[in-house]
């Protein structure tokens, strides 16, 4: 939502990618940063460390960010919620924004169940041990820093958030069914890549799709509601991972993350073909 109010509209999905980048540089070091905390410290060490971080963060974000918004943008107090998925409601009910919230929810529940047993798979599928993880982890980060910090700019003024979004889905379906089934560690992070670049152009895609569709002075309580259907999806998106990869097998969490994943390209579709004729050409 800060990221929002901040930009103009033509250079939002750039600033989301920016952002994403940035998650990205995390995914880079912070496996290598922990894993020496690791060694000299033990857990308690990494606890500290990433307690100090975002402390860090709070008190930087408190003391030097001011206000997006202007005073008339604002709501007021009064309806102001503690819980942003009160609002949930209201959220689903705007047109357009209601039905990429959902969007939002099932796509990143699929990436959960990746997030939540690839380690498992890793060791189990590829006989990977916790330093290579943190290895194909560093490798991920860095395609989706380069995806997301250099690409996503360009191809959205090229091609449009919504084609984007559609084609992100569409090549991280098959990316996660095979993603079990490979035959070596390097098919596999054929795979992955494709998985990267899928999630590097639909993720800041989608917000910045949700942030035009949104007046400024809701932005704030949208943004609200997709952050926690997305908190939400990476709860309950594990439990499923983890019960059926225990139950069922191995690969059931990726064929089932992969069908999400086609649901969530499908209802993209279906928006762009019921909805999006509303959409000025600039949204798009």
């Amino acid at each position: 939502a800060y990221i929002s109010d901040i930009t103009p509209p033509q250079e939002r999905t750039r600033a989301m990618g920016l952002i994403g980048a940035a998650f990205g540089v995390g995914f880079i070091l912070g496996p290598a940063v922990g894993g020496v905390l690791g060694a000299w410290g033990g857990n308690f060490a990494i606890g500290m460390a990433g307690a100090a971080l975002a402390g860090l963060n709070w008190w930087s974000a408190f003391l030097r960010l001011p206000e997006s918004l202007p005073a008339e943008s604002r709501r007021p107090v009064g309806e102001w919620y503690a819980f942003p998925l009160r609002d949930l409601p209201r959220v689903l009910a705007m047109p357009q924004v209601g039905l990429l919230a959902l969007v939002l929810f099932t796509a990143i529940f699929a990436i959960a169940n990746l997030e939540s047993t690839f380690v498992l798979l890793a060791k189990h599928r590829y006989g990977l041990d916790q330093r290579e993880c943190g290895y194909l982890f560093a490798y991920l980060g860095l395609l989706g820093v380069l995806v997301q910090g250099i690409l996503v700019g360009k191809l959205s003024h090229r091609f449009g958030e919504t084609r984007l979004v559609l084609t992100g889905y569409l090549l991280q379906a098959p990316a996660l069914l095979l993603i079990p089934f490979m035959p070596t560690v390097g098919w596999l992070m054929a795979a992955l890549a494709t998985m990267a670049l899928g999630g590097g152009v639909a993720g800041p895609s989608l917000n910045g799709l949700l942030s035009k569709l949104t007046p400024a002075n809701r932005r704030g309580e949208v943004f609200g509601v997709t952050q926690s259907l997305g908190s939400l999806a990476r709860v309950v998106g594990p439990l499923w991972g983890g019960w059926s990869f225990g139950h069922i097998g191995m690969s059931a969490p990726y064929v089932s993350a992969a069908m999400l994943m086609l649901l969530a390209g499908a209802m993209v579709a279906w928006w762009v073909t019921s909805a999006a004729s509303t959409v000025p050409a600039s949204r798009q």
